[in-house]
């Protein structure tokens, strides 16, 4: 696993220190997930993202360590719902409001959320008949006086997307 990430690390230096002309580092991302074994800690995934401004990242569930390292970066944080979670969040709005009130709300204030992507690769699939009500009841979350409107939209390119965009 350290050659894959020191091979991604390389890939984003070269190409933001490469040609920087060609194109603004802030509009580089990379996703994030947990699932292989040995990984580096979230600290060290995030610094690179610091230090070479790199301004997106894709985080695959809500991972703390990880929301904690990007408080105060500026960088853009699509947050992932995990599929496993979808019929639970599908079922009522006080578990929307529990999921929201754990993995996002801690860290309003210091980590820019951008989108939030609900389920991972979900249609068409087990979870699927959970996408549109987990999306409605969260929208209900995001349409709250404290908080800025969002906007709903799903893209299909390999795989659907379905993600509540952050205004």
């Amino acid at each position: 696993m350290a050659f894959v990430w020191h091979a991604i690390i390389f890939f984003v230096v070269a190409a933001v220190d490469g040609n920087a002309e060609a194109s603004n580092s802030n509009d580089i991302g990379f996703c994030y997930g947990k699932l292989e074994n040995d990984l580096p800690s979230a600290t060290d995934v995030i610094n690179p993202y610091k230090k070479y401004s790199i301004g997106k990242i894709r985080l695959f569930d809500p991972n703390d360590a990880a929301l904690n390292a990007l408080r105060g970066s500026q960088i853009d944080v699509t947050l992932g719902v995990r599929n496993e979670d979808l019929p639970n969040l599908a079922a009522s709005q006080d578990a929307a409001n529990s999921w929201f009130a754990t993995n996002m709300e801690p860290y309003l204030k210091d980590v820019v959320f951008s989108l939030i992507a609900v389920g991972n690769q979900v249609i068409p699939r087990e979870f699927c008949q959970y996408v549109l009500p987990v999306m409605q009841i969260l929208n209900n979350i995001l349409k709250l006086p404290m908080l800025r409107l969002c906007s709903i939209h799903c893209t299909r390119s390999s795989s659907y997307r379905c993600e509540l965009e952050l205004l």
